[in-house]
């Protein structure tokens, strides 16, 4: 199976679908195409993404689509954090 980053397209213009990726890569298993993602990211690979606008994949172009990517990829983090506040104050108390 081919990595998700070399199938990648240059620029978020050129962005291209999860579902257009797993039919390039072979891959017919969501859970599977999102272990790999996992991996490669960890790994070091810099793998942009994008819910927005029909969403996709793409490896940033420049330093501009980079930050763009790295303030987004934040918001969403933090916004996950805050948004499991509650069941994380559950959980504690339960222990």
């Amino acid at each position: 199976m081919r990595t998700i980053y070399e199938l990648l397209p240059e620029g978020r213009e050129n962005r291209i679908t999860r579902l257009e990726l797993m039919k390039l890569m072979g891959c017919d298993d969501d859970r599977k195409f999102y272990k790999q993602l996992e991996t490669e990211r960890k790994g070091g690979a810099v793998i942009a993404s994008t819910k927005a606008d029909g969403g996709g994949y793409w490896i940033p172009k420049d330093p501009l689509e980079l930050a763009e990517y790295v303030k987004q990829s934040k918001s969403t983090a933090i916004g996950n954090f805050a948004s499991s506040k509650n069941a994380r104050h559950i959980y504690k108390d339960a222990l």
